[in-house]
């Protein structure tokens, strides 16, 4: 019986004690905690505050383009997947265009033939006002509506193929979900 009752506050000194004397001030913060920063009129706590924002990777037309290179890509996005498959080189990105409505967020992946030349892009992701991704696909590629709602497909237009669907999101409410293939 009395070991049993030793039993249970020695193992929490034997496992706390070392804990508590090897959590120094390394582990602590340097803030008093009674400073608050504000953004957007809200006041959170410095350690609530977000460490990196995510900027914008480009602008829409400088994204969707085959005038993009290898070295553009690698320049333009920190975090960069390359492959190869079938003798093209494979570039996948995330990509953000900015902070509004009509900005994408999501996933771009580029194909390139042994010219880096760029045969190829595919793009997954969402926007909110989706209507500066269409003008684009219909002035840059030659898009043009299909009679089902949201579906668009090329053909020919200045040796462009390829098709995005442009539907409202089932998951994120306000939210368009944009998948895209153009290759040339």
């Amino acid at each position: 019986m009395f070991r049993q009752t030793l039993f249970f506050p020695l193992m929490v000194a034997a496992v706390g004690g070392p804990f508590l004397m090897f959590s120094g001030d390394n582990e602590r913060s340097t803030d008093n905690g009674d400073e608050l920063s504000e953004i957007n009129g809200d006041a959170i706590a410095p350690s609530l505050q977000p460490e990196k924002i995510y900027t914008p990777s480009g602008t829409l037309s400088d994204i969707f383009s085959f005038q993009v290179t290898p070295a553009w890509i690698k320049g333009n996005w920190d975090n960069v997947t390359e492959s190869e498959l079938g003798g093209y080189k494979i570039f996948r990105a995330s990509i953000l265009t900015g902070h509004q409505d009509q900005d994408v967020v999501g996933a771009i992946t580029y194909r390139f033939d042994f010219r880096e030349k760029a045969k190829s892009l595919q793009f997954g992701g969402f926007v909110t006002d989706p209507s500066a991704m269409i003008g684009l696909l219909n002035d840059q590629f030659g898009f043009r509506a299909k009679p089902e709602v949201g579906e668009y497909l090329t053909g020919g237009f200045s040796g462009f193929n390829g098709k995005v669907s442009i539907l409202a999101s089932p998951r994120y409410k306000g939210q368009f979900q944009i998948d895209l293939v153009i290759s040339q």
